[in-house]
This record gives C-alpha cells, structure tokens and sequence, in this order.
C-alpha cells in the first residue's frame, strides 16, 4: 500500500474508505459492496475505481471483494491491484481510433499525413516522429510530414534510396522494426541526434518513423500503439488514393461527355442539314418524273437520317440499351438488304431464325 499510494498503512486506519475514492467512481463502489451481499463466493464481481495518492494524484485500482458480513469478521474483505496503466493504454487506444476518423475524413495526402504526426506526438507522446512516401518517378522515400516538436531538432529530412538507409530497408521488406540504439544498427547517418527509433512501414505507400533522443525509449505498449496508428494511416493513405482515382475518373468521364456533345452537334448541324435538302429534293423529283431509283433512293436517305440518329444517341446516352423488345431476325435481314443488297445476289433466309430480344434500330446498324 504503502509504495503505491504513499500511505503509512497504520495511519489510514479507522478513516473513512470513500474519503479515498474519486468522487466519480463513489457510487460505483457503493454498488460493488451492495451486490456482494447477494453474490456468491466463487462468482465475486471485480470493481474499477481511481483512490486517491499522498501526493494528491490518482492511480487506477481493480479490486475483488469478499462478504464477510455473516461472519466474525462483520465485514469485508478486499483483494485490490493497481491498473494504472492498463486503463492508460485503453484510454490512449480509444483515443487512437477517434483519431483514426480525421485520417479517413482528410482531403489529401499531406493533410493526413500531418494528421498522423501530430498524433504520434500529442497521443502517443512520440514527439519526433516523420512520414516519407515512396515517390515512383524518383524510386525513393520522400518526406512529407513532419512533428512540430521534431522540426527543432532535425534540419533538412533525408530522402531515402536503396541502400542508403534502415528505412529504405523496412520499406522495402514490409517488416517493422525497432531500434534501441540506432548507432548499433547500421553504417547510416553516423551523426543523427535520434538514438531510438521505430520504423513502421505503410505498406506501398511509405514508412512513418518515430524516434527519440534516448536509447531504448519503446516498451512493449509504445510499439503495439505505434503499429495501430501506422496500420490506421496505412488505411486511410489506401482511402484517399482511391478516392483521388475515382475523381480522376469523374473529371474524365466530364470531359468525354464534353466532347461527346460537340460531337453530337456537329453530326445534328453538319450531317442533317444537307440530308434535309437532299430529302426535299427527291421529293420535287418524285413530282417531276417516275423511276425505278426513285424508292431506293428514298429508302436510303430514311436509313441515313435514323443512322443520324443512333449516332446523336450513342453521343448523349453512351453505349447502354434502356429499352428492348422483341425483334424479328428475319425482317431486320430483309430491310437491311433492301439498303445494302446485290442485284446480282440473291437472299436466302432460314425459316428457323426467329425473335430477338434488342433494340430494333441499333439491331439493324
């Protein structure tokens, strides 16, 4: 008791227990006591609760009580173990994933890699901590974001090449790595003010690397928050490149259907203007005269304007059929021949080709 709280046992003695209870956590201790007055021994409630130091500071404590009230004891008994940092590491693990939600909600890269950073220095309490993209046209590391509290102990970040660092080397394995003493590491950068350092690579997309002017700075709890956050970022990095190439492909689409409504204006001014008068045309002609080539003639420039046509509505539609119906094959072969057939040929249809689910027009082109 004494090394935990700083409490002479022989002098809290006889004082009110509550009295070292934070005030918050008072009731749930009133309803500990009163359920174990129900509850039996082999299933006896644990209860989490912050007692209060000689200092004045408070540490987290997990306790398992004993009714002992029918016995000679009148009371009873406590089995408590501190849970400081326990409760510490869940605190900071909530507070990781509420972080995680701006990564996800960032609008660029270097807007969430600052993101990232500046958790590992305010949540994590990891103040020299950077993060290097790979940059395919370089085919190197380049930073990108970098801690505040860091920037006043290195000047110009490193790009990182094959083969001139410890980071290179993570990236390019897949593997994190931790560092007690990076000068025992390797030959690279023999004059670095870091000491410790962790490398967590993002997947393809980079490593963040976290430091500290101290050798062997990380427990065991540092390096499995720290491989949250880099797996968090990693995600997020993965979330924001997607959803660039997605806008990318938006803009593109825009721009095609631009041009494929000048496209569809220049074929309605350009193509039927001219089919228009030809059509008038043919029609003073059919008054003037009678001819064998008048109808063919007339049936071609009908199939011109719904090629027109189709042609206006694969522009401003696209390839998609909305709507279909049942076509026959063998008069669909019969009107195109009657645009496009020999004289001197002869067609042949087979009783047997039946109906078609399609669109009749684009069906005939």
């Amino acid at each position: 008791v004494e090394r935990l709280t700083g409490y002479d046992p022989a002098t809290m003695v006889g004082d009110a227990a509550l009295d070292y209870v934070h005030p918050d956590d008072r009731r749930r201790l009133v309803d500990h006591f009163t359920s174990l007055v129900t509850d039996d021994e082999e299933s006896t409630p644990r209860v989490e609760f912050r007692f209060r130091t000689k200092e004045g500071s408070w540490i987290w404590v997990e306790t398992r009580g004993h009714n002992r009230l029918d016995e000679r004891l009148g009371g009873y008994v406590l089995v408590s173990r501190e849970i400081t940092e326990r409760k510490e590491y869940e605190r900071t693990l909530s507070a990781l994933h509420e972080a995680t939600r701006d990564l996800l909600d960032a609008e660029n890269e270097t807007d969430l890699c600052e993101i990232a950073v500046e958790t590992a220095q305010n949540l994590l309490d990891m103040p020299i901590s950077g993060i290097w993209l790979y940059d395919e046209a370089e085919h190197a590391l380049v930073p990108v974001a970098q801690a505040r509290r860091s920037q006043a102990l290195l000047d110009d970040l490193p790009v990182y090449r094959p083969g001139n660092s410890l980071s290179w080397e993570a990236f390019e394995t897949g593997d994190y790595r931790v560092y007690a003493d990076v000068s025992e590491a390797g030959p690279y950068n023999d004059e670095t003010v870091i000491a410790g350092e962790m490398i967590l690579p993002l997947g393809d997309y980079g490593v963040i690397n976290v430091g500290s002017g101290e050798v062997d700075p990380f427990d065991e709890t540092d390096v499995k928050l720290a491989r949250i956050l880099a797996a968090n970022t990693e995600a997020a990095l993965e979330s924001v490149r997607r959803e660039a190439q997605l806008n990318d492909r938006q803009r593109e689409l825009e721009r095609q259907n631009e041009r494929l409504e000048s496209f569809a204006g220049l074929v309605s001014h350009d193509l039927r203007n001219p089919l228009t008068v030809a059509m008038g045309r043919l029609e003073l002609l059919a008054e003037q005269c009678d001819s064998d080539h008048i109808p063919p003639l007339g049936r071609a420039l009908d199939r011109m304007d719904d090629l027109i046509e189709d042609v206006l509505a694969l522009a401003r539609q696209g390839t998609h059929i909305s709507e279909r119906e049942p076509v026959s094959l063998p008069e669909v072969v019969r009107e195109a021949w009657a645009i496009a057939g020999d004289d001197d040929a002869t067609l042949t249809l087979d009783s047997d080709l039946g109906t078609v689910s399609a669109d009749a027009t684009r069906l005939s082109a």
